[in-house]
């Protein structure tokens, strides 16, 4: 061939082959993790990587659609035909959409999907949900989401076919036409040489916009906080009514939920919380307490499952900033005690006995007790997760008080 043949920038080849890897992997852990039982613990973390590696996809994409512009390919060989340049061109502008469209309906399927699930990248900060796919209806998100679900997919596997095409067009030319140009150009060195471009231009802004969305997607959650909008803190509540005649010991104390999460035991403690409690041993009929968590404290010890925990089907903190108990009815139950419990959670009241162990040493007493209920009676991820897929139905509220008497 006696045309020079003029290859890409080094930086086009590096996001070319960093992109076109990513992508082939991330349909690979795709298909593996949509085998997966619900019960694997691997799967979980793989939605997280998946979900890390699908933005920066994205982002580099941005970033490589920008250096395009600015530094346009190298000339195809000079004995192809019309139609094959324009299946050249169609393919690579097909690519490009993928590329983006990919990424962006896993982002939008993960913004309506009902279990809440937030996305932190590569576990460092979280990426927010789109909020107008977010903000829908439990019902309506599922539906969405499900569809979301087939279109992602179908790009999937129509990336593969592009590719597919667009490889087998590469061979067609250098190994059936015998033109030696297509693989030297983004591949130099190993099909031949090619002869090096014009050194690129435009990276600061190829790289530097891409870097500008990334980031201003990211700060989101941080702008919105900002803009105030904080639910109320359980210690602003008014006078609880009770006649407090014992002090608590905060850090001799807690209250915590004991959740399974697909298959592992998770509990969650409530930090801040407050408790008045009027008892007298001698009159257990009329004792009574109170006690307000503040909600938006609830806390996993983890980054995803605290953002999960403040979704509007889990406890809603936005909206439902505290959680309030009243216990009464107290009695002897052979060696134990029993009492009655009313308890508030996102405006509604559900009842329950709660059996205890109480010892009292001189002024100082230690209570303790678990009580378990069914989250899908009290409304806790009951549409987010209606199958049981992450959480099992059953939760133990395990509660341990230490106070002193004498309010």
């Amino acid at each position: 061939m006696t045309a020079e043949t003029r290859r890409y920038t080094t930086i086009a080849i590096v996001l070319h082959w960093v992109i076109a890897f990513s992508i082939l992997a991330l349909i690979g852990v795709g298909l593996y993790m949509h085998n997966l039982s619900n019960e694997a613990p691997q799967k979980f973390a793989l939605y997280q990587m998946h979900k890390s590696f699908g933005i920066t996809v994205m982002i580099l994409t941005i970033a490589r659609i920008a250096w395009r512009l600015m530094n346009p390919p190298p000339p195809l060989p000079e004995g192809m035909k019309s139609w094959e340049r324009a299946t050249s061109h169609t393919v690579h502008v097909a690519f490009y959409a993928l590329m983006i469209l990919m990424p962006l309906t896993g982002w939008m399927m993960v913004s309506a999907s009902p279990t809440g699930v937030p996305t932190f990248w590569f576990g460092l900060f979280e990426w927010p949900h789109l909020p107008v796919l977010s903000t829908l209806a439990v019902e309506t998100k599922r539906e969405v989401a499900g569809a979301l679900l087939e279109v992602h997919e179908l790009l999937a596997f129509g990336t593969l076919g592009l590719l597919f095409l667009h490889v087998a067009g590469a061979l067609k030319h250098d190994f059936v036409d015998k033109e030696g140009a297509v693989l030297r150009r983004m591949i130099p060195g190993l099909f031949g040489q090619a002869t090096p471009p014009s050194e690129g231009r435009g990276a600061a802004r190829a790289f530097g916009g891409a870097l500008a969305v990334f980031a201003a997607i990211a700060l989101i959650p941080v702008v919105t906080s900002l803009g105030g909008g904080q639910p109320a803190a359980a210690d602003d509540a008014g006078p609880s009514g009770v006649e407090a005649n014992w002090t608590l010991d905060y850090e001799a104390s807690s209250i915590a939920v004991s959740g399974v999460l697909q298959g592992y035991p998770v509990p969650a403690t409530f930090p801040n919380w407050t408790a008045d409690i009027d008892f007298d041993e001698t009159d257990l009929a009329g004792s009574t307490a109170y006690v307000r968590l503040d909600a938006t404290t609830a806390t996993a010890n983890d980054a995803y499952l605290d953002t999960t925990l403040a979704e509007a089907d889990w406890l809603g903190t936005a909206d439902h900033p505290a959680i309030e108990v009243r216990v009464t009815n107290m009695r002897e139950v052979g060696e134990a005690y029993e009492a009655d419990i009313a308890f508030t959670l996102k405006d509604q009241t559900f009842e329950r006995v709660m059996a205890f162990v109480l010892s009292i040493d001189g002024d100082t007493a230690t209570m303790q007790s678990t009580v378990t209920v069914d989250r899908f009676e009290i409304g806790i991820g009951a549409n987010a997760d209606p199958d049981k897929s992450w959480v099992d139905a059953p939760l133990e509220v395990i509660i341990d008080v230490v106070a002193t008497r004498g309010a």
